[in-house]
C-alpha cells in the first residue's frame, strides 16, 4: 500500500514511475519482464493530469492558490527550505502509515490518512508547478497564473524525459508545498526576495 499511495501522488502530478504499484507487485514468469508504459502515453497522461489538478486549485480555491503564491514570491528561498522540510515530514509519516498498515485490521484504518497526504503532497506541489512555470513564461512574456499553470506542467513532463530529472522536480515540489506552508503561517508580501512578478 505504500508503494502504491507513493507511486498515485508522483503520477497525479505528472511524474510518471512507468509501471503500476500493482503490476510491479506481481510475480513475473521466468523470461518474462515487466511491462513498460509507452513514453507518449506517459508524457500525455502526465500534461493532463498536472493540467487538471492545477485547474482544480486556480478554479476552486482561488484566494488560496493566490496567497501561496504570494508567499512564494515574497521570499522564494525560504519557501524552498521549508518545502525541502516539508517533504521530508511526508517521506516519514509515509514510511509510519506503511509500517502501521500491515499490522492486521490497520489497514482499514489508515485509509483516510493515505488520502489526506495523498490531497496535501498533490496540492501543495501544484503550486510549485504554477509557480516555476510563471517565472519562466515572465521570461518571454507577461504572464499570470494559468499561463504559468501550462508552462510548468510542460516543464514537469520534460523533466520526465532527461537523466536527474527527478531532482528539479524534487525542488519544484518543494517550493510549492513551503509556500502553502508559509502562507498558514500568515507569510507578508512586503518584503520580496524576489521582484513582484517574476515567480
Amino acid at each position: 500500500m505504500q508503494r502504491a499511495g507513493i507511486r498515485s501522488v508522483l503520477v497525479a502530478l505528472g511524474v510518471s514511475v512507468g509501471t503500476s504499484g500493482v503490476g510491479a507487485a506481481q510475480p513475473m514468469p521466468v523470461g518474462r519482464t515487466a511491462p513498460v508504459v509507452p513514453l507518449e502515453i506517459r508524457v500525455a497522461v502526465g500534461l493532463a493530469l498536472t493540467t487538471f489538478v492545477g485547474v482544480c486549485m486556480l478554479a476552486l480555491f482561488q484566494t488560496y492558490t493566490h496567497e501561496s503564491l504570494d508567499a512564494i514570491r515574497a521570499n522564494a528561498p525560504v519557501s524552498l527550505a521549508i518545502g525541502i522540510a516539508v517533504q521530508l515530514c511526508f517521506l516519514v509519516l509515509a514510511f509510519a502509515v506503511g509500517f502501521v498498515s500491515v499490522i492486521p485490521l490497520m489497514g482499514l484504518v489508515t485509509i483516510p490518512v493515505w488520502i489526506a497526504l495523498l490531497v496535501f503532497y498533490v496540492a501543495w506541489g501544484i503550486l510549485g508547478v504554477i509557480s516555476v512555470g510563471r517565472f519562466v513564461a515572465n521570461r518571454f512574456a507577461s504572464g499570470g497564473p494559468w499561463l504559468g499553470l501550462l508552462v510548468g506542467a510542460v516543464l514537469v513532463v520534460a523533466f520526465q524525459l532527461v537523466p536527474f530529472g527527478e531532482v528539479p522536480l524534487f525542488l519544484i515540489l518543494s517550493l510549492g508545498m513551503g509556500g502553502a506552508v508559509r502562507r498558514h503561517m500568515g507569510a507578508s508580501t512586503s518584503e520580496r526576495s524576489v521582484p513582484s512578478g517574476r515567480f
